[in-house]
């Protein structure tokens, strides 16, 4: 019995291992994990750590998040937490940003519907820094199709976006065609804002005290 579990286990572990290899862009990715948050008890930490612990219930839902706030907040590394815990459940993710799947998408053979098809295979797709991808009416088109695509399966996404709330729901300052998308991502997805400080900019202060003292400064 012990050697049964030891290899029900083992393949468990290769599972996924594979699944990280398929659903990861870079394999730094990985060591984004709840244990290493410097801030757990903060709401926007709380918040994704109940979404991977009720994940049945959103995933029967078909929602999910959408991490807004301006750059170097935290989104990135929590995102990527959901993603490495679910995964640790067995759950297939993908976790990408939409201008690189669309380069894909550009660069590979297969018409569109093919490459919206193949998120259907995940439990979970993270498209991160949503709003940094060319500002044109085709990419605009592309990534609607992208975010309408998946919303249609109904199974769930993680978004994040450097773009706050409150730009969002000034509409009429964002372009029509991205008010489409936003419109769209929050029929689907609940918005968890992060206010916080710089958290890389935070964090090169303190490398910078440091070891300034080792550059004799």
């Amino acid at each position: 019995e012990e050697e049964v579990a030891k290899q029900e286990q083992e393949r468990q572990k290769q599972k996924v291992e594979l699944m990280k290899a398929d659903g990861f862009t870079d394999s730094t990715m990985e060591g984004c994990r709840f244990d290493a948050d410097d801030n757990p008890e903060s709401t926007q930490s709380k918040a994704c750590r109940n979404y991977v612990e009720h994940f049945s219930e959103f995933y029967s839902r078909g929602k999910g998040l959408l991490l807004t706030g301006s750059v170097g907040t935290g989104k990135t590394f929590l995102a990527t937490c959901i993603a490495n815990a679910l995964m640790d459940k067995l759950h297939p993710v993908l976790m990408t940003s939409i201008s690189r799947y669309i380069r894909g998408m550009e660069n590979e053979f297969g018409n569109r519907n093919e490459h919206i098809d193949y998120l259907n295979k995940f439990d979970l797709v993270v498209f991160d820094d949503l709003g940094i991808e060319r500002n044109t009416p085709y990419m605009n088109e592309l990534v609607y199709a992208l975010i309408d695509g998946r919303i249609r399966t109904g199974k769930p996404m993680v978004s994040t976006t450097n773009e706050t709330m409150k730009t969002l729901r000034k509409t009429e300052n964002i372009d029509i065609s991205k008010t489409r998308v936003y419109d769209r991502i929050l029929s689907a997805c609940i918005p968890i804002e992060f206010n916080g400080e710089n958290i890389r900019r935070q964090q090169a202060r303190e490398d910078y005290l440091d070891l300034k003292g080792l550059l004799g400064i």
